[in-house]
């Protein structure tokens, strides 16, 4: 049988998981920028591997470590100016980038159009807000590094992958 969640979903145009992130996200008041993050993992990542971003010139104080939070911050960044910081140059896909935002318009765009009673916050809403929104659609992106030292990452379903060296990776515990 299917939810009342599920019928409204359904109704979107959007692939299964978008849509759950689009309602979930209207609820947590986070439409814009889990359209951006919908953007990126739905697409590419925006920095080739080995060129992530510095640190200390994306991430926020009040953000929990995440190489998906960081992306966002630099495509939310970039959609505003439709340009990059000097020193975020020479480490992003700039091709990658140009077609992330156009999803991300298109997505808030959809947003908008599609259910009015699109939720924002000024300042666009806690990260906290935004991953649990992300987790209920992606659960299986989600990757934990048991042991600091080493690359190995596992996933939901016993899958083992490789997180780059300064990947945001939380401990278990």
């Amino acid at each position: 049988e299917v939810t009342a969640e599920g019928r409204v979903s359904a109704a979107l145009p959007l692939h299964p998981r978008l849509g759950r992130v689009r309602l979930e996200a209207s609820r947590r008041g986070v439409v814009e920028r889990a359209a951006r993050c919908a953007a990126i993992l739905s697409e590419r990542d925006l920095f080739p591997p080995g060129r992530a971003p510095d640190r200390a010139r994306v991430d926020r104080a009040e953000d929990p470590p995440s190489d998906l939070l960081r992306q966002e911050r630099m495509l939310e960044a970039f959609m505003r100016r439709d340009d990059l910081d000097e020193g975020d140059g020479p480490r992003i896909d700039r091709r990658a980038l140009r077609e992330v935002a156009a999803v991300a318009r298109q997505l808030e765009d959809l947003a908008r159009r599609s259910l009015p009673e699109s939720g924002t916050t000024a300042g666009g809403g806690s990260s906290e807000d935004l991953l649990a929104c992300l987790l209920r659609a992606f659960p299986d992106h989600l990757a934990r590094r048991p042991d600091r030292q080493r690359s190995h990452a596992v996933m939901p379903g016993r899958r083992r992958g490789r997180l780059e060296r300064d990947a945001a990776a939380v401990l278990p515990g």
